[in-house]
């Protein structure tokens, strides 16, 4: 078990909210975690990692049908579950909370409901870490996209031309480089052609920039 860093603190109050109680809702939730059947508890990161880090987009829908149907349990309280869950550990993430304090929340939650065993707070705690950092990833991007384009990908190809009807003979490398950017929430790519002297410089500012860190 993770040791209490805390012990003064208020039962009441949660690191996630800055020492303020948690909001009815996640309370509600929290209770529905608590009482959802073993199985499904020890399950509930097929739900939970997706609903974090908003991933597989309007595959949620298919994956929640999936999860009540395997543990035969209807999907109102998984629903509050997941959300209770998600929003304190998602709360957590990016105020960068270590472990014994998330711990201490997830016990505040519980107040004195009686946990069956330890296991309903050690399934969340057990991929937090892991979780945290793709989170916090994903949160450092979203602070750029705020203000402007993000690169997030490049694409390229080379190719060698020899005529236009500028001239002939022309024996001319070019890369075209296509880069896949952000701007705000939607998805755009530019493509450049660069010559080998637009290349070299692009080379050097790579080397320096390699060089100053």
């Amino acid at each position: 078990m993770i040791e209490q860093t805390d012990p003064q603190r208020s039962p009441n109050s949660l690191h996630c909210f800055h020492g303020a109680p948690a909001p009815p809702q996640v309370v509600d939730g929290w209770q529905r975690y608590l009482h959802l059947p073993k199985p499904a508890r020890r399950a509930i990161w097929y739900l939970l990692g997706p609903a974090v880090l908003d991933l597989n987009g309007s595959n949620h829908e298919e994956l929640l049908s999936s999860f009540c149907k395997e543990h035969g349990i209807s999907k109102e309280p998984v629903v509050q579950a997941v959300y209770s869950c998600g929003f304190v550990l998602s709360r957590a993430a990016a105020l960068d909370l270590g472990l014994g304090q998330v711990h201490e929340d997830l016990a505040a939650l519980c107040g004195d409901t009686a946990v069956d065993d330890e296991d309903a707070l050690d399934i969340l705690l057990a991929r937090y870490e892991g979780m945290k950092t793709q989170l916090r990833g994903l949160i450092a991007q979203e602070s750029l996209a705020d203000h402007g384009k993000v690169l997030v990908g490049l694409d390229w190809r080379v190719d060698n031309f020899s005529a236009s009807h500028r001239g002939a003979n022309l024996d001319t490398t070019v890369v075209f480089l296509t880069m896949r950017y952000r701007d705000g929430h939607q998805l755009d790519r530019i493509t450049f052609q660069l010559t080998q002297d637009a290349l070299s410089e692009l080379k050097q500012f790579c080397s320096r920039f390699e060089e100053a860190n």
